[in-house]
């Protein structure tokens, strides 16, 4: 392994054993500002990840990738923005690969773009889904940026409403209408979303074999299922970490420093709120690594 992988990995371990923690604290049911930080702390790291790694596979040598991720820590009061930003740059990766915008680093150290990947096609309807992604990535960062830490506020993170809202994450599905073949930001699909994007992968199978365009059709298929899993998942998930996870560290002026009392007010609703959150963070720990495997063999395929 590299340098850049072996950092890579350590960023996925760390995130595992701060929710490890966090279950902890959640099972002995105490200290709820701490499972909010903790949380979060695993989230950012899991998103970190699957960044560095995109970039790794890249060839960006570690000193770089530290550098691009440490904007988080550095960015002061909007921290929470940098990181669902982290979330666009994994978004505009996948995008990149699927529209042939990614850049390799050659062995004589300059970029040059990837010679086959041109294969989502039609390009206009990729650009929509990316379209879509944006806007609700710009969506979240309203919803974080409007919330505060305040008793008429908090009373809202319930495990209930945060079941409710992620059983409307249907990923894939929320971006096709049964009457139509464009994708829109909402509705449900009368096909699957495989046999969606079979029929549109139509147009560029004179440009391989039979063999080669059936590889590269189950390569962008099960890419794009796993980028919906991920991705989407996390983006949807960062309203209901980020805005807690800054009032749980410390008294904060623009709450009244009131922030912690709040937090000790409501602790077994919150204990129980983040009993779910946990339950979702396992599920995205695993959809990293599936993400990350689908981008590393869609990256074989076209560079052979």
């Amino acid at each position: 392994m590299t340098q850049a992988d072996l950092y890579c990995e350590e960023l996925k371990t760390q995130s595992i054993r701060d929710l490890d923690l966090a279950k902890r604290l959640v099972g002995s049911r105490v200290n709820a500002e701490h499972v909010a930080w903790l949380s979060e702390q695993s989230y950012e790291k899991i998103l970190k990840y699957a960044f560095a790694s995109y970039l790794a596979a890249q060839g960006t040598r570690v000193e770089v990738i530290d550098g691009k991720l440490r904007r988080t820590s550095l960015a002061g009061q909007q921290w929470r923005l940098s990181t669902l930003d982290i979330a666009r740059d994994i978004s505009r990766g996948f995008f990149d690969m699927l529209l042939g915008r990614e850049k390799k680093i050659a062995g004589d150290g300059e970029k040059h773009p990837h010679s086959r990947l041109m294969i989502a096609t039609p390009i206009d309807l990729w650009k929509k889904f990316e379209t879509s992604t944006e806007k609700i990535i710009d969506q979240s960062a309203n919803m974080i940026e409007s919330s505060l830490l305040l008793t008429s506020t908090i009373q809202n993170y319930t495990s209930q409403n945060f079941l409710d809202s992620s059983s409307s994450w249907t990923f894939a599905k929320s971006f096709f209408q049964p009457s139509s073949s464009e994708p829109t930001e909402r509705g449900a699909s009368s096909s699957s979303l495989e046999d969606y994007l079979r029929n549109n992968m139509e147009g560029i199978r004179g440009k391989f074999s039979i063999q080669g365009f059936d590889e590269a059709t189950n390569l962008v298929i099960r890419l794009t299922k796993a980028y919906y899993s991920f991705v989407l998942r996390a983006i949807m998930m960062a309203p209901w970490l980020l805005p807690l996870s800054e009032a749980s560290r410390y008294p904060m002026p623009e709450y009244h420093s009131e922030n912690l009392k709040n937090f000790r007010e409501f602790e077994l609703q919150l204990l129980d709120f983040y009993a779910t959150v946990c339950v979702e963070l396992e599920r995205l720990i695993e959809a990293s690594g599936h993400f990350n495997e689908a981008i590393a063999d869609l990256r074989r395929f076209t560079d052979h």
